[in-house]
């Protein structure tokens, strides 16, 4: 019970913040149009939790620009959208479970100190070996 009072909470302060943006100029918030995105990663932030929940997947990079386009543009009415997008991905929340496949694969970090004491403040940045994939 107490999750769900905390996510109703949140539903609450995100509606109130996305209508106390709908003036901001150039913001996801106040736009008017259709969409017609030509890159993953020009996907607003906003909107990313809504489409991974709508298609299933964390790895939006997986799925159709079109599809996303078509789905955005479905459910976008214009300034104020915000707040239907928010209360649908809060009810997408409840019954969609991305699991430990859905989810971008990474590779574990490796960094490589046999030869240098955890106190050595003459270690540089060569010293490290780091490593991530990022899907």
């Amino acid at each position: 019970m107490a999750n769900e009072e905390f996510c109703e909470n949140m539903l609450q302060d995100r509606l109130a913040w996305a209508r106390s943006q709908v003036d901001e100029k150039n913001s996801i918030y106040s736009f008017d149009g259709t969409f017609a995105i030509t890159d993953h990663a020009r996907i607003a932030e906003p909107l990313r939790m809504f489409l991974m929940l709508s298609f299933g997947t964390a790895r939006l990079e997986r799925v159709d620009l079109d599809k996303i386009n078509e789905l955005l543009n479905e459910v976008w009415h214009g300034p104020g959208s915000m707040e239907t997008i928010f209360k649908m991905e809060h009810e997408l929340n409840k019954t969609v479970n991305i699991n430990a496949l859905d989810m971008p694969k990474t590779k574990a970090m490796k960094v490589d100190l046999a030869d240098t004491p955890l106190a050595d403040a003459s270690a540089s940045a060569s010293d490290f070996n780091f490593e991530a994939t990022l899907d």
